[in-house]
């Protein structure tokens, strides 16, 4: 038992290090428009964070405040839009020549028109930068066809044809869209490849990106070994993030990051502090809980308003995406479980053993969030 407990707190106290240096905003995806719709030109315009891309961040990495890379992206944050694109001109440059825009079996002439970069803002926000590029659309051409080289991740190509209405399309790293006509609609993908495309991203926005959202759910869960007090929060919670989710990406509602991210923060101190403060499930922690999962919904939205929802397929896509996120969410519970040997029920010693360590170490990485999202740290450190 000794051992087993030795292993428990080095796990908890490597993830409380994790999370204490994770940012919980994922590096954003590069989207692409690609507007087919004058039938003699191609309009192409680049959407992405260029200091993340220059300091060799991708969107399957997490900001690291201490990781190499994150001192580089932070430095590059920092520069005025002209100091910027002199640094990463020759990565803007490499990132053209990766692209494969065939018309038919031909490659296209990609020109570039101008690159927007705006200044540097709010240094905790991420700005995108916009690569706006042109060229011909073969009179003879029929398809067309688009493919990013793996090592910039996966990516987001929304398609503009003649005649039709546009296309959004999830590409994982190195996937191609395949041969489309450019002339018409574009065909949606299959409901079948919609369901599976969402319900992976929502699933992997929680495991293993969401390191801020699995320890929330993870102070829920150390309220109390028995199931129903868990069952009622995990509801509370679900109902609560599934509203503001759904109303945020039919843009309905809206609040920056600068406030809904320290506010998750503070959500994942407070749920942890309490768990030592109290021994039982009351009517204010359930209002609680049902009032952060509104802000944790938020959060949520924050990914699909990256890229969107298809419009032929915006209910399908919206509900598998949430059903990602459960599925996440009942992984980490479920994990939780077999670790501290809850499912066998009558001697939850160990459960009680962690639950305290574990809810201060919990409490400590979400204040420590909390203060690094409202610019104190970087405040006391300049």
């Amino acid at each position: 038992m000794i051992r087993l407990n030795v292993l428990l707190f080095v796990f908890l106290s490597s993830l409380g290090l994790y999370s204490s240096t994770s940012i919980a905003h994922d590096i954003k995806p590069i989207v692409s428009t690609l507007d087919l719709s004058s039938g003699e030109r191609f309009e192409l315009l680049i959407e992405l964070n260029a200091e993340a891309l220059f300091a060799g961040l991708r969107p399957v990495h997490k900001e690291s405040e201490n990781h190499p890379l994150e001192k580089t992206y932070k430095t590059l944050r920092k520069l005025d839009s002209e100091s910027l694109r002199a640094e990463v001109g020759d990565e803007l440059g490499r990132l053209l020549s990766s692209i494969s825009l065939r018309f038919d079996s031909a490659p296209a002439q990609l020109t570039l028109e101008e690159i927007e970069i705006p200044e540097a803002g709010d240094v905790e926000s991420p700005r995108m930068t916009r690569i706006r590029v042109s060229g011909t659309i073969p009179e003879t051409a029929v398809n067309f066809s688009w493919k990013l080289t793996p090592d910039f991740g996966g990516n987001i190509v929304k398609v503009r044809r003649m005649q039709g209405e546009p296309g959004l399309f999830w590409l994982r790293a190195g996937a191609s869209l395949p041969p489309m006509a450019i002339v018409g609609n574009v065909e949606p993908r299959s409901l079948q490849e919609t369901v599976f495309q969402y319900v992976e991203q929502g699933y992997i926005h929680i495991l293993p990106m969401g390191i801020d959202h699995i320890l929330f759910v993870l102070g829920l869960f150390l309220l109390s070994p028995k199931m129903k007090p868990l069952l009622i929060q995990v509801t509370l919670f679900t109902l609560a993030h599934s509203v503001t989710l759904g109303l945020a990406a039919a843009g309905v509602v809206s609040l920056p990051a600068s406030i809904v991210e320290p506010l998750i923060a503070i959500s994942i101190t407070y749920v942890a502090i309490e768990n030592v403060m109290s021994e039982q499930l009351g009517r204010f922690r359930m209002l609680v809980v049902m009032l952060f999962g509104l802000l944790h919904g938020l959060g949520f939205a924050t990914v699909l308003s990256e890229v969107g929802l298809p419009d032929a397929q915006f209910l399908p896509a919206l509900l598998s995406f949430n059903v990602g996120v459960e599925l996440g969410q009942l992984t980490v519970i479920l994990a939780a479980y077999i670790l501290l040997g809850v499912w066998r029920g009558g001697d939850n010693r160990l459960f009680f053993q962690v639950q305290r360590p574990a809810s201060w170490l919990i409490a400590l990485v979400g204040f420590y969030w909390f203060i690094e999202r409202i610019g104190l740290l970087e405040g006391l450190s300049a």
